[in-house]
C-alpha cells in the first residue's frame, strides 16, 4: 500500500516537511474534511507592546550594556584575586566562563518571558517583581494564589 492510495494525497516531499509552517494557522487535513485551527499563541496579535511603549527618557544599548557590566562585575572584582587564589588559575577561569554562561542564559530566558508576558497580559512595561506575578498568574492554577506573594518577595526595598 502506498501513501496515495490511502488518503488520495501524494506523499509529503522531504523539503516539505523541513520548510516553516504558516505562523497564524495550522491546517489539519482529512479524507473528508479540510478544518482550520487558529493557533492560541501570545506571540500572534496586534498588539506590540513595544511600539505602545512610550518613554521620557529610553534607554540606548550603550546605556544597558554599561548596567549589565556594572551588575555582573560590581564588587565581585574585588574578590576575584581571592576566588582565583583559592581555586587556581585553570579552574577559576573555567568556573567563571560557566557561571558568566549560566547568568547570560537566565537573563535571556527572563527577557523572552517578560516578552511573552508584556503581550499576554497587554501591559507595555513591567518591574521584575510584575513578571514574576504576571508568570504565575498566567501559569499552572495550583500556583496562581502565590503570584501576589510572589510579587512581594522580589521586590527591592
Amino acid at each position: 500500500m502506498s501513501y496515495e492510495s490511502n488518503s488520495g494525497l501524494p506523499p509529503p516531499q522531504e523539503l516539505e516537511s523541513f520548510l516553516p509552517q504558516d505562523e497564524k494557522k495550522e491546517t489539519i487535513v482529512s479524507t473528508k474534511y479540510n478544518l482550520t485551527k487558529e493557533k492560541k499563541d501570545a506571540e500572534i496579535g496586534d498588539f506590540d507592546p513595544f511600539v505602545e511603549r512610550k518613554l521620557d527618557n529610553p534607554t540606548s544599548n550603550m546605556d544597558t550594556l554599561t548596567h549589565l557590566l556594572k551588575a555582573s562585575l560590581g564588587t565581585g572584582i574585588l574578590a576575584m584575586p581571592k576566588a582565583f587564589a583559592s581555586a587556581g588559575i585553570v579552574s577559576g577561569v573555567f568556573f567563571t566562563i560557566l557561571v558568566a554562561v549560566v547568568c547570560t542564559h537566565c537573563s535571556y530566558i527572563l527577557i523572552n518571558c517578560a516578552h511573552v508576558l508584556y503581550k499576554k497580559t497587554r501591559k507595555t512595561t513591567m518591574s521584575f517583581p510584575e513578571v514574576g506575578e504576571a508568570a504565575l498568574n498566567n501559569g499552572p492554577e495550583p500556583v496562581r494564589k502565590w503570584a501576589n506573594i510572589f510579587r512581594y518577595l522580589l521586590k527591592r526595598n
